[in-house]
């Protein structure tokens, strides 16, 4: 899984806009933590205070970043509680509960479709492979388990 990630995912250094255009103070810290580099250059370090950083990064540099975020969640599979898993899932799964409304439900959606958009063919089959791997190999919530149902089926197929 790990090579095909690689494969999906080119290790080019990224100069875009990290974060969303957000100025407070950990998203600057982000955007100068991950300024100019390559998915595969975020060291642990990194990834420890960037754990829980996807959903405030660019639609660009998640494309860019995220395999790092992904083998980081593949190395501990079977383990129970992961941060780097937890926060890769939320953004890439479809968590709701009944207190979303209908109308929160398709804001996830539709950012997981914005998303998806920025991927290449392979990249999308990437993550799909990546979300059914931990949906069955793993230590997690049965709500995790719908969730990745739910966004394999409605946004990461592959045509």
């Amino acid at each position: 899984m790990c090579d095909q990630i690689r494969k999906a995912f080119p290790a080019e250094s990224f100069s875009g806009c990290s974060t969303a255009g957000c100025v407070c103070d950990e998203c600057q810290e982000i955007a100068a933590l991950l300024r100019g580099k390559r998915w595969d250059e975020i060291t642990d370090e990194i990834m420890d205070i960037c754990f829980g950083a996807l959903p405030l990064l660019s639609e660009q540099a998640i494309t860019a970043f995220l395999p790092a975020w992904l083998i980081r969640s593949l190395n501990c599979v079977g383990a129970k509680e992961i941060r780097v898993r937890e926060w890769t899932l939320y953004e890439l799964a479809i968590y709701s509960d009944e207190e979303d409304s209908l109308d929160d439900v398709e804001r996830i959606v539709e950012r997981r479709r914005r998303l998806r958009a920025h991927f290449t063919a392979a990249q999308v089959e990437a993550v799909r492979r990546f979300l059914l791997l931990i949906g069955q190999a793993s230590s997690i919530s049965d709500w995790d388990r719908e969730s990745i149902g739910g966004a394999v089926d409605l946004i990461w197929q592959t045509a």
